[in-house]
């Protein structure tokens, strides 16, 4: 098995902002492993937040390769240890060889392998209008008028001039993300305002670590709260089944897909609902988690559609209802422009 790693170069449409800043520049780490006529792929989205960067991320997946170290089979994906992006990229390029082999879409190869159960109906996904100047801010709602669900992020100076200002052109269903900016005494002050305006839940209203002041949210806020920077991986679940209503899964935030489904089955034993979120990524990251989509309850997979050039073909999102490439495998193929 052959592999090769470099970075990917991503720009969005708008600067995309939220309460940490923001850039319209990202740079993402892509593997490709190589099995004959097949070819696995797999992308990862370094963070500085989670402590990464993209170069540490390529340099794992390229000692990796080069070492001739890289594991054979899914089932050995737990032992692995490095950056979780290059860990994801790495777990996705091997689960879209394996399925490849097997003849089958990826979402049906996960729910035989790890014991997940489809929903008939799968969520729809939201679409996310970054912090902007208000009017700004409705520019954006107005472009993304065909979406149902918008995720709006919060943590700005006036949060409530932002919500003001989507209300005035759009009557979506709306999700807020503050990123962890409020306290919990700003989240019990803008609860009621959130009820009358429809929100439908909260994401991460609080600093990560501060599991306390979630608890203390606990029946004094009629929202439902989904937990993201203070839910990494599996070893978190825990300690937040009595302090949130749902969590956020994003593949490189957790390390892939082997993690991802851990969470999955775990998320429903502690009565917690499951979230599948992203970061900026092209088509090839969005649609290896868009495979989960039958597996979870909430979706916010918009990060390829945020993109002013997307180097990948995959799920697309029209009226944020998922579809998946009719493909073994992930489905993701490059663009001419991208690459082998």
């Amino acid at each position: 098995m052959r592999s090769s790693a470099r970075l990917l170069e991503l720009r969005t449409r708008h600067t995309f902002t939220i309460a940490r800043g923001g850039s319209a520049q990202w740079q993402n780490v892509v593997l490709e492993l190589r099995d004959g006529d097949l070819c696995g792929r797999g992308e990862g989205a370094p963070r500085s937040y989670y402590s990464e960067t993209p170069e540490a991320a390529l340099a794992w997946l390229t000692a990796r390769g080069a070492s001739g170290s890289l594991p054979a089979a899914p089932q050995e994906l737990q032992r692995e240890t490095g950056p979780a992006s290059a860990r994801c990229a790495l777990d996705l390029a091997l689960h879209d060889l394996w399925a490849q082999r097997d003849g089958v879409p990826l979402h049906e190869w996960l729910a035989a392998r790890y014991g997940l159960r489809a929903q008939a109906r799968w969520p729809r996904t939201s679409f996310t209008i970054g912090i902007d100047a208000p009017e700004k801010v409705r520019e954006k709602t107005l472009e993304a008028a065909s979406y149902p669900i918008l995720k709006v992020k919060l943590g700005s100076s006036d949060d409530l001039a932002l919500l003001a200002a989507i209300r005035s052109v759009s009557k979506a269903v709306l999700r807020v993300d503050a990123n962890a900016a409020w306290s919990v005494e700003q989240t019990l002050d803008l609860s009621s305002r959130l009820v009358e305006l429809g929100i439908e839940l909260v994401e991460q209203p609080l600093p990560k670590q501060d599991l306390a002041g979630y608890r203390a949210l606990r029946g004094r806020i009629s929202l439902p709260i989904y937990a993201d920077e203070s839910c990494v991986g599996p070893d978190d679940l825990e300690q937040l089944a009595d302090a949130v209503d749902g969590i956020n899964i994003k593949l490189s935030k957790c390390g892939g897909l082997e993690p991802a489904c851990r969470m999955i089955r775990r998320a429903r034993e502690l009565g917690l609902h499951v979230m599948v979120g992203c970061f900026i990524e092209s088509s090839l990251g969005i649609t290896a988690a868009a495979h989960l989509a039958p597996f979870v309850d909430v979706l916010d997979l918009d990060g390829a559609a945020l993109l002013a050039e997307d180097p990948y073909r995959g799920a697309t999102i029209p009226r944020g209802e998922i579809r998946l490439p009719q493909a073994h495998g992930i489905g993701a193929t490059p663009r001419a422009s991208a690459g082998a």
